[in-house]
């Protein structure tokens, strides 16, 4: 957090997340998010949303003249045609036309009959658990009940961090969380996913994104505005951090094993106390409704 670029990257999303809710509220008229496509906001993007189809990122809306339009880079194109056989007629429409119906239309149907191929199991999964945080209606998962993702504007938000752990170690490009909640009780969760098999660096991923959140709203100059972005409001509150690996269980003892460690070291820095640990077991057929999510002694 003393690292005046990482300071610079942090203040610039705050300013950037306060004139994305202005935006999105003056023009939140002109257009509607329509199933199974689904509208992120992710800041450090000059996008106003990404659009995702199953976690698949297809197009970015952006608005021309206050008109929302939709934009399909070269590289969506190719990845469309190959997971959804949908190839556009032109890369850039407006999103209340009907270019922009068709468009909605062959995504709908493609996941009506299944004409799809999932390139990422992982953005797939993280998909199917945002819906369910995200849903006004209950959770029909018990163990996703009063819980929450952090939204901007009632829409998913995906949280950038000033550098990457994709690997375990911290890289110098922007990473991401995967998800970011809230449950009951003052609790921030921090969400990391990995596909089924694997669990690769997880644990110790999502304990360097968890510090940096700590970092970030216990800051005793931004701490506050942080804690109101992430839906905690204005008044003095005692948050704690969560950290919550979603993995299928067949990976629960690699976990285990790396969690132990990052404890031990917590330990010697006298900080093993700062974090709670959690594993979120999802069924690899496809079913999020029996998703279990287990506190770690």
């Amino acid at each position: 957090m003393k690292d005046p670029l990482v300071c610079d990257k942090l203040n610039s999303w705050l300013i950037q997340a306060d004139r994305t809710t202005s935006f999105i509220d003056a023009h939140r008229k002109t257009f509607n998010e329509w199933s199974p496509l689904k509208f992120y906001i992710t800041l450090g993007s000059k996008d106003a949303f990404s659009i995702r189809c199953k976690g698949q990122e297809i197009a970015q809306l952006r608005f021309i003249a206050g008109r929302p339009t939709v934009f399909i880079s070269d590289a969506q194109t190719k990845s469309n045609l190959r997971n959804f056989k949908f190839s556009p007629k032109c890369n850039k429409f407006q999103w209340v036309s009907d270019e922009g119906a068709a468009f909605r239309k062959h995504f709908s149907n493609a996941l009506k009959q299944s004409h799809f191929h999932v390139h990422s199991e992982e953005h797939r999964i993280e998909s199917e658990i945002i819906s369910s945080l995200t849903s006004r209606s209950k959770p029909s998962c018990s163990s996703l009940r009063n819980r929450t993702a952090v939204t901007l504007c009632d829409f998913p938000l995906q949280f950038p961090v000033p550098f990457s752990a994709s690997k375990g170690t911290i890289g110098k490009t922007n990473g991401h969380i995967d998800i970011l909640g809230r449950r009951p009780g003052g609790v921030l969760s921090v969400w990391e996913l990995k596909k089924p098999d694997l669990c690769g660096s997880a644990p110790r991923q999502a304990y360097i994104y968890a510090l940096q959140i700590y970092f970030m709203i216990y800051d005793p100059h931004m701490g506050k505005k942080w804690l109101e972005l992430f839906g905690f409001g204005r008044e003095s509150q005692t948050v704690r951090i969560e950290i919550v690996l979603g993995l299928s269980n067949s990976q629960n003892g690699k976990a285990m094993a790396g969690i132990t460690k990052i404890r031990d070291e917590m330990k010697l820095d006298g900080i093993d106390s700062l974090f709670s640990w959690h594993i979120a077991n999802y069924s690899i057929a496809h079913d999020m409704h029996t998703m279990s999510i287990n506190k770690v002694p």
